[in-house]
């Protein structure tokens, strides 16, 4: 049996970063900033054409809180470690919609 061995903290900073989809921005100045940002997107997409029509007020909120969530974890990925990337885990967790989570298989049980 393999035991654990521990990594250096440099190593550790070194590697991706899980995105987390309920990382949101708390302080003003980034507040501010993603205000910007999508403010940008907004006139980006209207200057490019790429929607036929306007979002429903849910699916803009939706939206938002997406792209928010990118940037929160792009930021807090760069700002950990400079060289790394924010990586999205596309594993499922259950196998089929249908089934419940406590019949799912779980992982290394």
């Amino acid at each position: 049996m393999a035991q654990d061995t521990p990594v250096a903290a440099s190593e550790q900073l070194l590697r991706d970063a899980f995105f987390v989809p309920e990382r949101r921005a708390r302080a003003r100045t980034l507040q501010a900033l993603l205000a910007d940002t999508k403010r940008e997107l907004a006139a980006w997409e209207a200057s490019h054409s790429v929607r036929e029509r306007q979002r429903k007020r849910s699916d803009q909120a939706k939206h938002e809180q997406m792209v928010e969530a990118i940037l929160c974890n792009a930021l807090h990925c760069h700002l950990r470690s400079p060289h790394a990337a924010v990586a999205v885990s596309l594993g499922r967790e259950r196998g089929s919609r249908y089934e419940p989570p406590p019949y799912a298989p779980c992982g290394p049980c």
